[in-house]
């Protein structure tokens, strides 16, 4: 689910979302849900210069497959993504499969260079195991001079995984240049559990 595509196969540059993107227990399967782009397996596209600003929202009480992933540009990426922004609030809530959340990105399987978050993040009520990052809530990729100033907050009785900028990493020899969570003499970017 996203304003813009599902599936991106080319290029998505300077475009902006204001739209509220909702999904609510209505679907089962593996959930993804982006703010421009949904991002599947195939989508080997790359998005520039774009800003989400509306407010993102799923309900992943009804997933049956993980994991879901819920990001404020784009909810899993396989091509690169450069210079995007979210400033719209994240939220899933009720997750009954694995989620990674991000600010930008759920799932980054690719490079992410130059991206920021200002928008809150928040995972209530999970049900499985998550990762939540104020840019990328799961990374397999390098990732460069990318900023968050959003709040996270999470709710959870199960194992979940925060990051200011980046909720977990399994890409071996994981590099992280230029980034930074937070605005120095300000509350931006603070992680409440």
């Amino acid at each position: 689910f996203a304003a813009f595509c599902y599936n991106l196969l080319g290029t998505i540059n300077n475009c902006n979302n204001y739209a509220k993107v909702n999904v609510t227990g209505t679907s089962s399967g593996k959930i993804s849900v982006g703010g421009l782009h949904s991002g599947v397996a195939t989508s080997v596209g790359t998005l520039s210069n774009s800003t989400n600003y509306g407010y993102i929202y799923c309900d992943a009480a009804t997933a049956t497959a993980d994991p879901v992933a819920v990001g404020g540009v784009v909810a899993s990426n396989t091509g690169a993504i450069t210079a995007c922004n979210n400033a719209g609030p994240v939220t899933v809530v009720n997750s009954a499969e694995a989620a990674y959340v991000g600010g930008v990105v759920g799932y980054c399987v690719a490079e992410l260079t130059g991206c920021n978050n200002s928008g809150a993040i928040t995972m209530a009520a999970p049900t499985a195991a998550s990762r939540i990052g104020g840019v990328v809530g799961r990374t397999d990729a390098l990732i460069t001079s990318c900023t968050n100033t959003g709040a996270i907050t999470s709710t959870s009785n199960v194992t979940v995984h925060i990051g200011g900028v980046v909720g977990s990493s399994t890409f071996e020899n994981q590099t992280f240049d230029g980034c930074v969570n937070g605005e120095e003499g300000t509350q931006k970017g603070a992680i409440t559990i």
